[in-house]
């Protein structure tokens, strides 16, 4: 898969190939090869088959919001391998995402297009650890529950490796309410198990958007593997 932006051609290419038989595994190979980038969403999957996969799982989606890509792509890593084709080169025009502008810029928006505040992009890597272990371990995932939770719960630890180091200062961070941050660390102090990580996840989203995290534990009852969501909740 190659990167384009217009100012200067083809920027990088990435090529690897997950081949790992465990689930976990194959998820640890995606984070150590992605380079932090996630493109790959628009390039390795059909949409045609990404539509057969997740519809179900989608459409009961409380937001179905734009910041899920990497949940999408993990929970389809996960159920098994990614093989690169060596006949085959994916341009992806990457102009909405080349500068830490766009970023910036397009991280809220995300939000706001499924009618949430912006500022939700502030707390991304708690969502994102709540759509990681969702996607990873659905009911359609064809892969046995002690896999999708083993996989689940290092998604999970990831993404809350990121919130941890976001606020890991005492002072909040440009653009952040006082008191959020102060409730958010409170959380994190107590957030030690896989566990606590999904409670802490739900907690956070309340912080943000007062009732979402009742919409988020519906989509897991509809959605999570019965044999994993016993083990955690």
């Amino acid at each position: 898969m190659a990167l384009f932006h217009e100012s200067v051609g083809i920027y990088k290419i990435n090529q690897f190939e997950i081949t790992a038989q465990r689930a976990v595994d194959r998820v640890k190979a995606y984070f150590q090869n992605s380079g932090g980038g996630n493109t790959t969403l628009f390039s390795a999957f059909d949409t045609r088959f990404l539509k057969s996969v997740y519809f179900e799982t989608l459409v009961n989606h409380p937001t179905r919001g734009g910041y899920m890509d990497w949940a999408i792509v993990l929970g389809l890593i996960s159920t098994g391998p990614l093989l690169k084709c060596p006949h085959l080169l994916y341009v992806y025009n990457n102009k909405n995402w080349f500068t830490q502008q766009d970023i910036e810029r397009n991280v809220p928006k995300t939000f706001t297009d499924e009618g949430l505040p912006g500022d939700c992009a502030q707390i991304l890597p708690a969502i994102q650890a709540m759509e990681s272990f969702v996607l990873i371990a659905r009911k359609q995932s064809p892969i046995c529950p002690d896999e999708k939770l083993e996989a689940a719960h290092f998604a999970v630890d990831v993404f809350f490796q990121t919130l941890v180091k976001q606020f890991g200062s005492e002072d909040p961070a440009s653009g952040f309410d006082l008191q959020r941050w102060k409730a958010v660390r409170a959380i994190l102090r107590v957030t030690v198990t896989p566990f606590d990580r999904l409670a802490a996840s739900l907690l956070i989203m309340d912080l943000w958007v007062p009732g979402l995290s009742d919409l988020y534990r519906t989509y897991m009852d509809q959605q999570v593997d019965p044999a994993v969501l016993s083990q955690v909740m």
